[in-house]
């Protein structure tokens, strides 16, 4: 029994994990909450808008008062990539996200909060069915259907808005890529109805991509361009990545030849991707070792020679990357990374043991497994920086071995991005 006034959200929130609601009057609802949903009202009470009364009707359970974060809490907990999570921020609400890809979309920098809702919702349908399970439990689809609702109305009432906040010689194709966001979100509401997990996946995994183009596309446009930051003057001689560039990979192994494809993530890391996209652009990684092979990273020998770069964080909450300084050593030991060493095949640029600042041209691919390294703040996260995540065939990593060779480094696509120096 949740009582206490105005409880409109948390109402809203919460009756995707309940198995029953029913209105008791004077501002008090009453909610049948099975006892492995407790995820799902732990995530409806970070929203409730005011303090919550709940009566526990097991005899054995005492009531409890719970004050939900503030405000100014919840916006801490929202940081750069706009996603209200838990506070251990490995995820989106309580769900951990360990999908590169999906990593990747919801780190689009935000223009607006309607065009994150749609992502956010729409992320939450693969989320929840993975990690809580969809066989047997129509709670689960039916929560998913509720997202679905919700991220198709809000497209429905704002895609003018979306589209209007791209720059105008791409608007004919943000207009078609939202047509296929809203087609996607029909086509969801039809396989859920039906509980056939691989159509919502496919249909999921449409629409999220395509909904994250058009959020690219709206930051690309923001006032200010991509970065809504400056970064420091003592870097002007270094090379950025203003925004996003995707490279491919070709490594030859004793089995054969292997492509693996990677986005580098200039938004939140414009220094160490735009020198990483720099190293690939003047061949430097070509005919280049993998150095070793360990259990959780594959570190690929040093490239050609180049300026050293600093160790560079981009803390969630904040609004521009921090330099030279460990999360520790900072005294944001708790703090979480937008970029988390979180899926496997996240890159990470190696630098000197005891010197943050001299990374230069060697980088690691991360082997993320959940049994060994903890989500939301490991070792890695903040020891190093991670600027980026394979997107394609990153069950390769697995296989790579010392003296296997990057045979060809190649930017396909965003090298426009890429700038020389300040």
């Amino acid at each position: 029994r949740a009582g206490g006034p105005d409880q409109h959200a948390f109402n809203a929130a919460v009756e995707a994990a309940c198995d029953e609601t029913r209105d008791g009057g004077g501002g008090v609802r009453s909610f049948a909450v099975a006892s492995d949903r407790g995820g799902d009202l732990a995530a409806a009470i970070m929203v409730a808008p005011s303090e919550i009364s709940i009566d526990m009707l097991h005899p054995s359970v005492a009531s409890v008062h719970i004050t939900p974060p503030s405000a100014e809490a919840k916006t801490a907990l929202r940081g750069k990539n706009g996603a209200l999570s838990s506070p251990s921020d490995s995820g989106l609400g309580l769900f951990v996200d360990q999908d590169g890809v999906s990593l990747l979309r919801l780190a689009v920098p935000d223009t607006d909060s309607n065009a994150r809702e749609v992502q956010g919702r729409t992320e939450l349908v693969l989320l929840r069915l993975q990690q809580v399970g969809f066989s047997g439990k129509p709670q689960i689809w039916k929560a998913c259907e509720k997202d679905v609702e919700q991220a198709a109305a809000v497209l429905t009432a704002h895609s003018d808005e979306f589209v209007g906040k791209v720059a105008p010689k791409d608007q004919a194709e943000a207009k078609i890529a939202l047509a296929s966001v809203s087609k996607n979100l029909e086509g969801l509401k039809q396989t859920i109805k039906d509980q056939n997990y691989e159509a919502t996946k496919e249909s999921q995994t449409a629409a999220a991509n395509d909904m994250a183009k058009v959020r690219e596309m709206m930051a690309y446009n923001a006032p200010g361009g991509a970065l809504t930051y400056t970064i420091p003057d003592e870097y002007d001689s270094l090379p950025r990545l203003l925004g996003r560039a995707t490279v491919e990979m070709v490594i030859k192994t004793k089995a054969g030849k292997e492509k693996v494809t990677m986005v580098l993530d200039g938004f939140h890391a414009p220094l160490i991707a735009g020198n990483m996209a720099n190293l690939v652009k003047t061949g430097a990684f070509d005919g280049v070792a993998v150095e070793y092979a360990e259990e959780l990273i594959v570190q690929v020998s040093k490239g050609k020679a180049t300026p050293n770069v600093p160790l560079e964080l981009f803390y969630r909450g904040d609004t521009e990357p921090t330099y030279s300084y460990t999360p520790d050593e900072d005294g944001r030991g708790s703090d979480t990374q937008i970029l988390p060493f979180q899926s496997y095949g996240a890159l990470g640029f190696s630098h000197p043991t005891g010197d943050n600042d001299g990374g230069s041209n060697q980088f690691f691919w991360f082997k993320y497994d959940q049994g060994l390294v903890a989500p939301g703040r490991n070792t890695f996260d903040g020891s190093y920086t991670c600027f980026g995540y394979t997107t394609e065939n990153a069950a390769a990593i697995q296989r790579f071995k010392a003296g296997d060779v990057i045979e060809k480094a190649t930017i396909v696509s965003g090298a426009g991005n890429l700038k020389p120096k300040a």
